[in-house]
């Protein structure tokens, strides 16, 4: 484990609570996000009911991904997909399992052609049909990248869930952790990302 390595997961460790394995896991996805993307991707998909960090585990991951971008369930649709079609950001949604409700089924569609089409380079493009004007029109969006899935349970659709690298949570056992990410945390924040912009911008 090189220093950098270590220090992500010192940062994971101190406010998340996951196995070591998982540990290992979330470091490893989470430096991914600084270096070239390969031709296939997975998401990294969390899991875990009532008070077990899936909120907290979005932040943390925010500040050890590449241009992250943290979203809820309730996004809009086209302000999602400029997003993610400008910007190619590490795409991190929380309570993601609101976009597979049966009350939207737009964001619906929309978050499985994302999650369909996401993971490969060689087929990255969704096209929305749009009617302004009265006139319609085919916009094609980018959405090829990285993705962190947070969800209270896994997804129904096995073609989705087998993109997945899984990461259970549970409730928090531990003393140690902060209840609240306060300014410490922002400051650590600050210090992993420079940290991780210096050494990858190094490495290039």
């Amino acid at each position: 484990m090189n220093a950098i390595e270590k220090k992500t997961r010192e940062f994971i460790h101190k406010y998340l609570q996951v196995s070591e394995k998982d540990e290992a896991t979330i470091v490893e996805y989470a430096l991914k996000t600084w270096q070239p993307l390969e031709d296939r991707l997975k998401y990294l998909h969390f899991i875990g009911g009532v008070a077990s960090g899936k909120t907290r585990s979005g932040h943390v991951m925010e500040a050890i991904c590449k241009n992250a971008f943290r979203i809820s369930g309730v996004a809009t649709k086209m302000a999602l997909l400029v997003k993610m079609d400008m910007d190619h950001p590490v795409l991190i949604i929380d309570e993601a399992n609101l976009l597979f409700s049966d009350d939207n089924e737009e964001m619906m569609n929309i978050f499985s052609k994302i999650l369909k089409y996401g993971a490969s380079k060689s087929q990255p493009i969704i096209k929305i049909m749009e009617a302004p004007d009265e006139k319609l029109y085919s916009i094609p969006f980018n959405v090829f990248g990285h993705k962190v899935l947070i969800s209270r349970e896994r997804f129904h659709d096995n073609a989705i869930e087998s993109r997945c690298i899984l990461i259970k949570l549970k409730p928090n056992t531990r003393t140690d952790i902060p209840l609240n990410l306060g300014r410490d945390f922002l400051k650590e924040k600050n210090e992993i990302q420079s940290l991780l912009e210096n050494y990858f911008g190094e490495t290039k």
